[in-house]
């Protein structure tokens, strides 16, 4: 069984449906909703309030105060909006007598199951379809063991990391790596990205980069991965013995969704200069690689937070060609606060998307699903 195929088909059985949400997270889920292979009808939008709202209508669908209209009991309410609002709706929704609602917030696994149905249909109109779901794959060999210390996923983890409620335990085949190490006395993880070959004083720019870089010029297991601390990959033994056993060079997470497009996403959300920039260093560096940035920048998807999972010869293809851009990328004259500081690991998350597209007759890609701990 999947994850969250009950409540897949419970949205997909739903009679009647509104979204609590009007904003980026409320657009993208009305907007896979609305097609394939749900192709639902959306009542309404809810908010908590009219003020501040420039809008009435979204896809033509009315955006109303959730004390301004009358909601039928069974009527399913899809809530899609940031983590950190969850709590305080929840009371609201029960409040007013609404008890049938789901959570769809963006880091969600729900909300990723949910998009990788979508993701399945769009994928079969252009070349994204190439890319296949683990679990979807039949056959292949399962080895009987693996070699656990020649396949490694390394936990990117920072001193300045909000404590989470979860309890984890690494797997076997986790391994934590402290990001930024050198830019502190504070040691968090008995693996640290300031030793040896290392960008570590760059971590404010690269995020977890720092980590990947390291690994690229320090490591050598034959498989290398880069999870979060607060995003990990499901994968299960038999995954692993099965990426193994038949050569599986990248894994990656369930794409993120982005409407109108990538770009104007990223446009909305950070500094467009930055974007072009990638885009002129790409016209320099790799000229071919062109025609999949733009159909990466204008499609709906694109594979996020620098988690993957690469064969040894992949990694060092893919970070010769993505750090060789991000240095050209490197020398910003924007003014930012400690958010958009982080842009070159922005940009390397929709780079990842375009080294994998073009890509894709060259290596066997799959994608996975991912835990996500608050």
């Amino acid at each position: 069984m999947r994850r969250f195929e009950d409540e897949i088909n419970l949205i997909k059985s739903a009679s009647s449906i509104s979204i609590y949400g009007a904003g980026d997270i409320g657009t993208q889920v009305a907007y896979c909703l609305l097609n394939a292979p749900y192709k639902k009808s959306i009542e309404t939008f809810l908010v908590t309030s009219l003020e501040g709202q420039n809008k009435k209508l979204l896809f033509g669908i009315p955006i109303k105060s959730i004390d301004d209209v009358n909601i039928h009991k069974d009527s399913l309410i899809i809530v899609a909006v940031l983590e950190k609002y969850k709590d305080e709706i929840a009371l609201k929704l029960q409040e007013l007598g609404y008890n049938n609602y789901l959570f769809l917030t963006f880091e969600s696994d729900l909300w990723a199951a949910v998009r990788r149905e979508h993701f399945v249909e769009y994928a079969n109109n252009n070349t994204f379809s190439k890319i296949k779901y683990l679990k979807d794959i039949d056959g292949g060999e399962i080895l009987k063991a693996y070699a656990a210390k020649d396949f490694n996923v390394y936990i990117a983890k920072s001193h300045k990391d909000k404590k989470i409620s979860a309890v984890i335990n690494n797997r076997l085949w986790e391994k934590d790596i402290q990001v930024g190490a050198e830019l502190t006395t504070e040691r968090i993880a008995d693996i640290v990205d300031s030793i040896g070959v290392n960008i570590s004083r760059k971590n404010a720019n690269y995020c977890e980069l720092t980590a990947l870089y390291w690994l690229w010029k320090n490591c050598k297991d034959d498989y290398v991965g880069l999870s979060h601390y607060r995003r990990r990959f499901d994968l299960s033994d038999e995954d692993i013995s099965f990426i193994k056993g038949n050569e599986v060079d990248i894994v990656l997470t369930i794409p993120i969704l982005n409407y109108p497009n990538v770009r104007a996403m990223y446009d909305k959300n950070h500094y467009i200069k930055d974007w072009n920039c990638m885009e002129q260093a790409i016209a320099e560096l790799y000229p071919n690689y062109l025609s999949s940035f733009y159909e990466i920048e204008n499609g709906n998807y694109y594979f996020a937070y620098n988690m993957l999972i690469m064969s040894r010869e992949c990694l060092d293809r893919y970070c010769e060609w993505l750090f060789s851009i991000l240095d050209l990328c490197e020398n910003s004259h924007i003014e930012r606060d400690n958010y958009q500081n982080r842009y070159l690991g922005f940009l390397a998350e929709r780079l990842l998307s375009v080294f994998v597209l073009h890509n894709v007759d060259n290596y066997n890609i799959v994608y996975t699903d991912k835990f996500f701990y608050e």
